[in-house]
């Protein structure tokens, strides 16, 4: 198995272990989006929708279109969230089974170790 996809897997297996996170990128997915529809479309109270956005922008994986200013700062309800480049890159990869499986071997145990010798 490649360091590089080695190197990803590990990235995206913190990335997606973080609470909500899975759901908001989904959302975001679809477009860019206010903190109001990703609230109406992820079920999240304001605050938890707004937490995972900050963090997924401090990853470089979404931003605020057409803003700038802090992040401590409350939004105005129509800010829109959008993927970035990387977020765009990211979403190809987690709609990518081999990525999830990997992933899933991982938490199991049974995933082939960097040097890419199965374990007895």
């Amino acid at each position: 198995m490649p360091a590089e996809f080695n190197d990803r897997i590990t990235a995206l297996m913190s990335l997606v272990s973080q609470p909500h996170v899975v759901e908001v990128l989904d959302t975001v997915d679809a477009g860019p989006l206010n903190v109001v529809d990703v609230v109406t479309r992820t079920r999240l109270s304001r605050r938890r929708a707004a937490g995972v956005l900050r963090a997924l922008a401090a990853d470089g994986i979404v931003t605020r279109c057409g803003t700038t200013g802090s992040w401590d700062d409350r939004d105005d309800p129509n800010t829109m969230y959008t993927l970035t480049t990387a977020g765009r890159a990211t979403m190809r990869e987690l709609y990518t089974l081999d990525v999830w499986n990997e992933m899933y071997a991982r938490r199991q145990g049974d995933a082939v170790p960097p040097d890419g010798e199965p374990q007895p």
